[in-house]
């Protein structure tokens, strides 16, 4: 049975993946508002992973999994990277792990 996520929880997946979060680890510095907890959580489902950042010495972050991809867009980042020239995607309506949509494919 998928797990839906709250208003907190896409929040946090949207920001990290339009800030850096896909290759970059983000330390808690950077996701002001977003707590430990929410970013638990999403670690547990597999839609976060940590590991140390890249800019912050000794500081750990988070960064957006496949998993979190496919919980947005129902498609990996690089699925999404390779969809002909011009393709869209469009975020699906309930954002859930695992995906509870079809990814929508737009040209």
């Amino acid at each position: 049975m998928p797990v839906v996520l709250n208003k907190r929880e896409r929040d946090a997946l949207w920001k990290l993946s339009t800030e850096g979060g896909r290759t970059e680890f983000l330390i808690a510095g950077q996701l002001v508002g977003y707590g430990r907890v929410t970013l638990g959580r999403l670690v547990d489902l597999g839609l976060l992973e940590t590991g140390p950042s890249d800019r912050f010495f000794g500081e750990t972050g988070w960064r957006v999994t496949d998993n979190g991809y496919r919980a947005m867009y129902g498609l990996t980042y690089a699925e999404i990277m390779a969809l002909p020239e011009g393709s869209k995607v469009d975020e699906l309506a309930v954002w859930s792990w695992p995906p509870s949509g079809e990814p929508r494919i737009r040209r």
